[in-house]
């Protein structure tokens, strides 16, 4: 078979040499490819990393609500229960309130728990 080499360490006929430098263009070849698949996973991973931490920081945001929403204690939406109630709050402060009873372990059951009918009677229970 052409390519083979017989019992004497000589090629068979059909085998053609090396051109010169051909091993040399090979390994620079090789070397080119291992560079371009290692850039590739690299810049695959980093691309990955800020996909992964840029829903993490948008879904850490966006689950708090916005910014006034955490600096709105229970003691204040207390204070503004009955305004709330009777829909007296300008729409950022009801907003505010809404997202707070929305989160809150402690007002949200609170604030819940009586029907709507009583809520308005009954404000005073949500501390």
């Amino acid at each position: 078979m052409a390519g083979e080499f017989d019992g004497t360490g000589e090629p068979s006929e059909g085998w053609e040499a090396c051109p010169p430098g051909e091993f040399g263009r090979l390994g620079q070849r090789l070397q080119a490819r291992r560079r371009r698949r290692s850039f590739l996973r690299a810049a695959s991973l980093a691309t990955a990393a800020s996909a992964f931490g840029g829903a993490v920081a948008w879904l850490g945001l966006s689950a708090s609500g916005p910014a006034d929403v955490r600096d709105i204690t229970c003691a204040e939406v207390q204070q503004a229960a009955q305004p709330y109630l009777k829909g007296q709050l300008d729409p950022a402060l009801r907003e505010c309130i809404r997202q707070h009873i929305a989160h809150c372990p402690l007002c949200g059951p609170r604030f819940n728990q009586k029907p709507a009918a009583n809520r308005q009677s009954a404000p005073s229970k949500l501390a």
